[in-house]
């Protein structure tokens, strides 16, 4: 053909003879050939071959009014040739078709490339690979199990706008089973993303494959590997976490209720496995000569797993929280960028105070603060116990170089949390020297001053004054 493509015009006797047309002349479907004439055509593809043929031969009997009665068929028809799903000679009979299992009846036409037109024109692919179905962890499913409404004698047509209402669908076959595993889904970050318009987030095919699904609790790698086909980076810092052989993806962050990483309170992934944790911290994580729990809790509130765990550079993260709750409070990026004054994507001290005073007018708000890792993929890289940090002046040191950030987007003067105007505006974080405040240490110096002031003018004066004293006391 001009294309490139070679056409087989040999006939197999054998498959001939068990068609249902094994008792036709050829000249019966190959109205214009005879023992005297045989026509030459000229066609450009296979695809023009196949399709002149099923509508030049296999229509002249089939007719549309006979298509109709099945109408999934005559849609087909619209689409596709006759030849791509009966063939050419070994055509069979509908009895023989109707004969077969369940599963083997639909897979007659859907183990061919059939392929569907949407709404919007995109196509897709109907086709059904018969191997990976037969290594699924459905693979003793009748199709109608998934496909309600479906089965030998019923095949509607089913139209869908585009392929996120395609796939909307197919999440809703998953659903009719895994009711709990959908429900959490609903409330996770990936499905956030598809209701917004991101066709890439993941849903229940793109993870699990339509007819190819594979048990997945069965086998770590397996869940590494469905994770990592969208986070290559996070998997490729994983590998170097003490966890990497004993754990998966979803032992921290679930597999389908998956948070945000902002919102994900990744601290509680950690408890899951290990068990008092306060108690073991408290053996060194105290300031002596106490040893109160309370001093491990309160690192525990203001200090990310990480941040000790894992070798990476720190931040303190800043965050805007209900004063009466403790609830993070919906700060608006555009907002933030109103006070940025300068417009030098950094909010300086002025600018950030000036921007809680104007959240204070309206809300009932105040600064929280938590020491993390800058880097989020270095909580992929948990190290063992043994390098854990473990030397206080690590935090709590006026020279510790830690950026400063707000919602861990915005960066934030590194002074901003050492001025006085901290006070007024942080809630429940303090590190010696990170909020060190200098007039406060002033104060305090003042303080002390004024205390050894006193004493020795105190003792000063009554040195002075004992003469008179002892004068006094003599009656003189």
């Amino acid at each position: 053909l001009p294309d490139g493509e070679v056409l087989n015009v040999k006939v197999s006797l054998s498959e001939l003879k068990h068609s249902v047309h094994k008792n036709f002349y050829c000249t019966v479907c190959h109205r214009d050939f005879s023992k005297e004439k045989h026509p030459v055509y000229r066609f450009k593809s296979k695809k023009e071959y196949m399709v002149y043929f099923s509508q030049k031969v296999c229509k002249s009997c089939h007719t549309d009014a006979q298509l109709k009665q099945n109408p999934a068929h005559y849609a087909l028809s619209k689409t596709a040739s006759c030849i791509e799903c009966h063939g050419y000679h070994g055509v069979q009979s509908v009895s023989q078709v109707k004969n077969l299992s369940e599963n083997a009846y639909c897979l007659t036409c859907h183990s061919r490339d059939i392929r569907k037109t949407l709404a919007d024109g995109e196509t897709i692919s109907l086709k059904v690979d018969s191997l990976a179905l037969m290594h699924s962890v459905h693979k003793n499913f009748k199709c109608s199990q998934c496909h309600t409404g479906y089965s030998k004698t019923s095949h509607p047509v089913k139209e869908y706008k585009s392929l996120a209402d395609f796939r909307k669908a197919g999440n809703e076959i998953c659903g009719k089973c895994h009711t709990s595993e959908l429900r959490k889904y609903h409330k996770s970050i990936h499905y956030a993303k598809r209701v917004s318009g991101d066709s890439s987030a993941p849903d229940c095919l793109s993870c699990h494959g339509y007819h190819n699904v594979e048990k997945v609790l069965a086998d770590k790698k397996l869940s590494k590997a469905i994770c990592t086909r969208c986070h290559k980076e996070e998997g490729e810092a994983f590998k170097d976490s003490i966890h990497a052989k004993s754990l998966a993806c979803a032992s921290c962050h679930d597999a389908h209720e998956v948070k945000a990483v902002k919102i994900a309170d990744l601290d509680k992934s950690c408890v899951k496995c290990h068990q008092n944790l306060e108690g073991v911290h408290a053996e060194w994580l105290h300031n002596p000569p106490f040893q109160e729990k309370t001093f491990v809790k309160m690192h525990f509130e203001k200090a990310s797993c990480a941040a000790c765990h894992a070798k990476a550079e720190k931040e303190v993260v800043l965050s805007v929280v209900d004063r009466k709750t403790g609830r993070p409070y919906q700060l608006k990026q555009d907002l933030i960028k109103k006070f940025d004054l300068n417009k030098d994507g950094m909010l300086e001290q002025k600018e950030l105070w000036e921007l809680m005073a104007y959240l204070k007018q309206k809300e009932n708000v105040t600064l929280d603060g938590k020491i993390d890792v800058s880097d989020k993929n270095a909580a992929h890289k948990i190290l063992s116990k043994n390098f854990a940090l473990r030397n206080c002046a690590g935090c709590h040191n006026p020279s510790a170089n830690f950026k400063v950030t707000l919602e861990k987007k915005v960066p934030v003067e590194r002074a901003a949390i050492n001025s006085f105007n901290i006070i007024p505006n942080m809630r429940n974080f303090y590190a010696i020297g990170l909020t060190k405040v200098r007039i406060l240490d002033i104060i305090f110096v003042l303080a002390v001053l004024a205390g050894l002031g006193f004493a020795f003018g105190h003792i000063g004066l009554r040195i002075i004054t004992t003469p008179i004293r002892r004068k006094r006391r003599e009656g003189k």
